[in-house]
């Protein structure tokens, strides 16, 4: 049988879009066509090549004088929406900006284009703005400072599965993507390739091998993939649609649960290294038998990890692991409010709807049971759109005094990369690099 027609019914499919627009600050134009960004705006007319390509505009308000990628975009005499915060809370920063100062109209105004122009991000190297970056997250504005400009556009690459990178520009494929184009991921290979030599335990070896090689690189990915599904999903909302939430949900899983298999990789290691002489299950990194030994033998990697802002960050990346191993898979969505319009009666609901364009069409379905259940889905739909929206992209957690929270894991998440690099360079660096440790480690089989 010979097939003729190629589409079939897939409308509701959506896809990864590959146009992104960047809202430029006046005050970072020049700094953007410094040398410093050359490699960044090869990267940009690099990936306008692809087929189809990836496109990434910076948009500026009243400058026709640049050239590419520099979009020009008028917005006199739009009708924009005075920004306000939504649902601003207790010392939230964005209540800065509502004060009556020039500074604060032209941040108000910065805001209030971004929305208007449905950006992808704002770059801007404001202090104000940027200390609200995270609160401003919740509006669906997404602050960019100067410093991560280039990770922007190479999330977009990566995304797409074009591993490219400002900073490497050579011809390098995604199974050792990070190993050399990564910054932190290539200067760990490059300092584990210089120490494996020193090492006679192969499973030590093998173990660090795995962690630097494979561990930090997937984690790595998986940041990336958190980033740029938050980038794809804030787009739809922006359009009034919901996508992409299955994709963001992944990642993060995906992230956190790697993270924390970092923590007891790295705690089997040291067990190793240093003879402590638990079994595998009493190691870990909240493990009281773990910490009680590694007292006697590294108390300064002990008191790091006694830090108190260390111990409560380990704990709330243990209850997401317990969450996602052992209970409900926490999937990143808003939190919502009733308004007066929210709560009311459906029959008072169907009276407004009844205005609608949609309602004309309803009205004509002969099926009876149809009708009820398509108003029933309009009248729950145009509740939802009253809501009150007070977050985004946050997840419940259960702590081990049993009490609930919230907690945003897509906006945290370089944040929590951070935390894991800096203890994990705290745990090679006392296990490997301490003077009176140069020597090749053995293990108590070994000796």
């Amino acid at each position: 049988m010979l097939i003729t027609n190629g589409l079939r019914n897939y409308l509701m499919q959506v896809f990864p879009k590959r146009n992104f627009d960047l809202l430029v600050d006046f005050r970072c134009i020049d700094q953007l066509l410094s040398p410093a960004y050359r490699n960044l705006l090869q990267l940009l007319l690099d990936l306008r090549q692809l087929n189809p390509p990836i496109d990434i505009r910076f948009l500026v308000n009243g400058r026709n004088d640049l050239p590419e990628p520099f979009i020009e975009i008028s917005l006199e005499g739009e009708d924009l929406i005075e920004y306000s915060p939504i649902n601003p809370l207790d010392e939230d920063p964005r209540t800065k900006l509502l004060e009556e100062s020039v500074l604060a109209n032209q941040q108000r105004n910065i805001c209030a284009w971004a929305i208007h122009t449905k950006s992808d991000g704002v770059v801007t190297s404001d202090p104000i703005l940027l200390e609200a970056r995270y609160p401003l997250a919740h509006d669906l504005i997404n602050l960019l400072p100067m410093n991560e400009l280039e990770d922007f556009v190479e999330v977009c690459a990566h995304g797409h599965n074009v591993f490219w990178s400002a900073s490497y520009s050579n011809a390098i494929y995604q199974d050792v993507y990070y190993i050399f184009a990564h910054p932190k991921c290539h200067k760990l290979a490059t300092w584990w390739g210089q120490l494996q030599n020193q090492i006679s335990n192969p499973w030590v070896i093998e173990q660090m091998r795995n962690l630097i090689m494979n561990r930090y690189q997937f984690i790595l990915y998986a940041r990336d993939m958190v980033k740029f599904s938050r980038l794809q999903k804030d787009h739809y909302k922006r359009q009034g649609d919901n996508r992409f939430g299955f994709s963001i949900s992944y990642h993060v899983n995906q992230f956190y649960f790697l993270l924390w298999g970092m923590f007891d990789q790295l705690t089997l290691i040291s067990n190793e290294v240093l003879q402590l002489g638990l079994t595998e299950r009493r190691c870990g990194i909240a493990s009281k038998d773990y910490l009680k030994m590694l007292e006697k033998r590294k108390s300064n990697l002990r008191r790091f990890l006694s830090m108190p802002s260390i111990v409560e960050w380990i704990d709330l990346m243990s209850d997401f692991r317990h969450s996602v191993a052992h209970q409900v898979i926490p999937m990143p969505t808003e939190i919502v409010i009733d308004t007066e319009d929210s709560k009311k009666s459906k029959e008072e609901i169907v009276a407004i709807l009844k205005s609608d364009k949609y309602w004309s069409f309803l009205s004509q379905i002969p099926n009876e049971e149809m009708k009820s259940i398509l108003t029933d889905q309009a009248v729950n739909e145009w509740r939802i759109k009253k809501l009150n929206r007070v977050a985004d992209h946050m997840v419940q957690l259960k702590n081990k005094k049993l009490k609930y929270y919230f907690w945003s894991p897509v906006i945290s998440v370089d944040h929590d990369l951070a935390m894991l690099t800096g203890i994990m360079d705290a745990f090679l660096v006392g296990l490997f690099c301490s003077s009176h440790e140069s020597k090749p480690h053995r293990s108590s089989s070994e000796a």
